[in-house]
């Protein structure tokens, strides 16, 4: 069941930007820990600091601007997906349910 749920999700995420944006931070993340040496081109680390900077405050103002009207479950891609999940799940414990009813019945 948790295979056939992972499954479903891996497919619905696949196609969802939100997701794929997060999967290369995440990415990015790993990299940088995994790396054991720093670069000595200026350029380039500039670059990547520059980056960083702009995703930070990036991170920051959305987070100043959503604490004004922060809705207990906001309609954003994580808890679209989380819900998406939680109806698998319901639809397959009510076909479990379904088909242990037919079977007690005959």
């Amino acid at each position: 069941m948790v295979a056939f749920l992972r499954d479903r999700s891996k497919r619905r995420i696949s196609h969802v930007k939100e997701f794929q944006e997060l999967q290369q931070d995440i990415q990015k993340i790993l990299e940088r820990k995994e790396r054991k040496t720093v670069s000595l081109n200026e350029a380039q680390m500039r670059k990547e600091r520059v980056d960083e900077e702009v995703r930070s405050r990036k991170e920051v103002e959305e987070a100043e601007n959503g604490d004004e009207e922060k809705e207990i479950f906001a309609a954003e891609f994580y808890n679209n997906e989380l819900l998406a999940i939680s109806l698998d799940y319901a639809a397959i414990l009510y076909k479990t349910l379904e088909v242990k009813v037919t079977a007690d019945s005959k």
